[in-house]
């Protein structure tokens, strides 16, 4: 995996406590006890920037989500890791 940083825009402006979509942000470990290592929860507020490196220092996931949820993505590469055409 060539991706080297993570850009996340949140975009759904009905988005409200409750409609889950939270991106949960754990330690860096090695541990298999991963829910115990909870670092942060961020909540899909509309405008909502969120940065994060997009390797093993910044372990994460989505939590479900039980309303829409919208958002815009761009990961950052290393430099010369992406070929076109």
């Amino acid at each position: 995996n060539e991706r080297r940083l993570t850009a996340i825009t949140y975009c759904s402006p009905a988005w409200q406590a409750g409609s889950g979509g939270e991106l949960r942000i754990f330690y860096a470990s090695g541990s298999a006890e991963r829910h115990a290592l909870v670092k942060a929860e961020i909540a899909p507020v509309a405008g909502r920037v969120v940065l994060f490196w997009a390797d093993f220092r910044c372990p994460h996931e989505v939590l479900p989500a039980w309303e829409e949820r919208t958002a815009v993505t761009v990961w950052y590469a290393r430099p010369g890791s992406i070929t076109t055409g």
